[in-house]
């Protein structure tokens, strides 16, 4: 009485019903659907008031058929609870599925089932929940309590084989997925800290383990780690695989689970992002966005949105400036925006308005989000690098409009606050070679035959420090360098290459 009285708010009468084994009767039928509205209107009634209401005043709380009935109601409720109601896609989440399983296992214990045989029954069903949930620990924890049964209480040597053998299966699982998850670990930890991948993840031994194992905690800490690492390397076709790998398993075992999509579809973004992919890359973008739309989460919006504009300007794609910013002020405008986040924002809305700058109507869209992040944050705190950034957009509109000594004024003032001298593994040192190329190319509109091969030598040197990419997004100063090099192809020479940084 106890597992129904805490369970029978969840379920109805008619699911029970349809849970039990075989055709019932009219009479059961009534029976069950009595036994149910009682306990809903009055859940303290006793096994003897119960017994007496469903098969006499004369009855006992030991009464056979009633002891009988409570056996299999204990079962077909469990079924009921346990099993996602409609349709697939309406079902229970994960998260939710395993709170029933762990809810269920712990009512178990609290009943004190005097039956062995509907405890082994219980045992079974709630087995196959948790392993469809992969609430591997769990069905570990039931298996060897059907081990326990199986080998002392009521031997069975078929059943205690096969048992043991899913007992090693699950003990194969659970040692995998926590080597995955140290891994992921491992590998978060390093980049946080801007470090190379350690040298002690085995990456053949994960890889492994996600194309053999189909589990939740496999594929998503195993295809988190295989992605980044790949991305680490600039392999864009082996972090797609990975991601894809990923997003395919998820969409076939647990299509309402959020988090993994959010993950791998952010991760999918920035690669194409970084590949240049404008199309795919959108398409991507919305799919991530949709997650966003009904059930906004501040934490998560400005990353994501953040990267939707971080698409837009790697690529050069103007066309969809509009719906990018109807998008950013449905999810709540820059106002999702981190204070210490806001300078660098900032630099990209002023680069959007640089792109669309015969624009309107977008101009307008861009200003009032310009307007919101200067009352979010009324002095906003810009990083040297946000200013460099802001420097090299006043300079591109300067050369934009011709006005080519007064953008190499301001130029010589953004070198001035740089080191003097740089090495090549140093964060400012593609900014530097930036700001040298934009120096030598506002001369060139007053000496242009000198400096030609100035400009060549000095892009030979950009291509040779490949993009850098990570959670944070694209450096702004590759968006900044290309936008640069548009503007400036007519100025030099015809046969200057067109986006040179992605033509080797």
């Amino acid at each position: 009485m106890e597992l129904l009285r805490e369970i029978s708010s969840y379920v109805n009468w008619e699911q029970v019903l349809a849970n039990m084994d075989g055709t019932q009767t009219p009479k059961k039928a009534k029976r069950i659907q009595q036994f149910f509205l009682r306990l809903q209107e009055a859940p303290a009634t006793g096994k003897l008031e119960m017994a007496r209401l469903l098969y006499g005043r004369t009855r006992t709380a030991s009464h056979p058929p009633f002891l009988a009935l409570l056996d299999e109601l204990n079962l077909a409720t469990l079924k009921a609870y346990l099993t996602p109601n409609g349709r697939y896609t309406s079902s229970p989440s994960r998260k939710d599925m395993i709170q029933r399983c762990e809810r269920t296992n712990a009512l178990l214990f609290m009943s004190a089932e005097r039956s062995k045989e509907a405890r082994t029954k219980f045992l079974h069903l709630l087995v196959k929940h948790a392993a469809q949930c992969h609430h591997v620990s769990l069905e570990l924890e039931c298996l060897q309590l059907l081990q326990a049964i199986y080998g002392y209480r009521a031997y069975d040597e078929v059943k205690l084989l096969e048992t043991e053998a899913e007992i090693r299966r699950c003990i194969t699982v659970n040692r995998i997925t926590a080597r995955c998850k140290m891994a992921a670990l491992d590998q978060r930890m390093a980049s946080a800290e801007g470090l190379p991948y350690p040298a002690g993840i085995p990456l053949a031994e994960i890889e492994e383990a996600v194309s053999v194992h189909k589990f939740y905690d496999i594929q998503y800490a195993g295809g988190e780690v295989l992605t980044q690492i790949a991305i680490d390397q600039q392999d864009w076709p082996g972090a797609l695989l990975h991601s894809g790998r990923a997003l395919s398993f998820f969409r076939e075992y647990f299509p309402k689970e959020k988090q993994p999509f959010i993950h791998f579809l952010y991760a999918q973004v920035m690669i194409y992002a970084a590949m240049e992919d404008f199309t795919k890359g959108w398409a991507c973008w919305k799919k991530l966005y949709q997650f966003f739309s009904k059930e906004k989460s501040r934490s998560q919006v400005g990353k994501v949105i953040e990267m939707g504009t971080i698409l837009l300007l790697r690529c050069g794609e103007t066309k969809t400036t509009t719906e990018l910013m109807q998008c950013i002020a449905d999810a709540g405008g820059v106002t999702t925006i981190g204070k210490g986040e806001r300078g660098r924002w900032l630099t990209y809305l002023r680069t959007l308005a640089f792109l669309n700058s015969g624009q309107p109507a977008v101009l307008e869209l861009i200003a009032q989000q310009e307007r919101k992040l200067r009352r979010g944050g009324k002095n906003i705190s810009l990083l040297a690098g946000d200013e460099l950034n802001l420097g090299i957009i006043e300079c591109l509109d300067l050369l934009k409009s011709k006005s080519y000594r007064k953008a190499a004024g301001v130029v010589a003032g953004l070198k001035n606050k740089l080191p003097g001298r740089l090495s090549s593994s140093a964060p400012e040192y593609r900014l530097h070679l930036f700001l040298k190329l934009l120096v030598e190319s506002a001369a060139a509109n007053f000496h242009r035959a000198a400096t030609i091969r100035k400009t060549t030598k000095t892009l030979k040197r950009l291509k040779a420090t490949k993009p850098g990419i990570d959670d944070n997004g694209i450096d702004i100063e590759l968006i900044t360098f290309e936008l640069l090099w548009e503007i400036m192809i007519p100025t030099l020479s015809e046969k200057a290459p067109r986006r040179p940084y992605l033509s080797a």
